[in-house]
């Protein structure tokens, strides 16, 4: 199934229609398949988030370290970041797609929970070697800029995901 719905979204892709709706359906059938496997030992998870969560203002740029957070809470960052801590979660930003398979590699989880756009997800659900499920994030006010989660989605596929 995950097969088709890959060449479903390159062949609309070549027309130039709109595959959204079928990259959502391919993540969606990604995370089912991933937390047949769980649940998993915390530290065996990253926690993956791009930067676009951060606000824009903040003075503590997070793009290359997510430690620099100071959880202040204006944004899901500080949130997430808390969550992991306490959890026993590996976690990790990245600024785009080669940064996030750097850290997938060098962190070397057995299940990367990534947040980010379609696009990203699915690229990245194809390109890593561990398995992985995606949460979408929201773009109220446009893509890479200031982006939210859905927190309730959160907790509910990491309550699955981990013991």
């Amino acid at each position: 199934m995950l097969n088709f719905y890959k060449q479903k979204i390159f062949i609309k892709s070549l027309f130039k229609r709109d595959v959204r709706k079928d990259i959502q359906k391919y993540i969606s059938l990604v995370n089912d398949k991933t937390l047949k496997y769980g649940p998993f030992s915390p530290e065996k998870v990253l926690l993956l988030l791009p930067h676009c969560l951060q606000k824009a203002d903040c003075l503590y740029k997070i793009t290359y370290d997510v430690q620099n957070c100071r959880e202040c809470f204006r944004c899901p960052v500080g949130v997430l970041k808390c969550y992991a801590r306490e959890r026993g979660l590996k976690i990790a930003v990245a600024a785009g797609g080669t940064a996030a398979r750097q850290f997938v590699k060098s962190m070397q989880p057995e299940v990367v929970f990534a947040v980010a756009c379609e696009g990203d997800l699915f690229s990245g659900m194809n390109d890593i070697p561990v398995l992985s499920l995606g949460l979408i994030n929201l773009r109220p006010k446009g893509p890479c800029f200031e982006t939210l989660i859905e927190y309730d989605k959160f907790y509910y596929y990491l309550n699955r995901l981990i013991w």
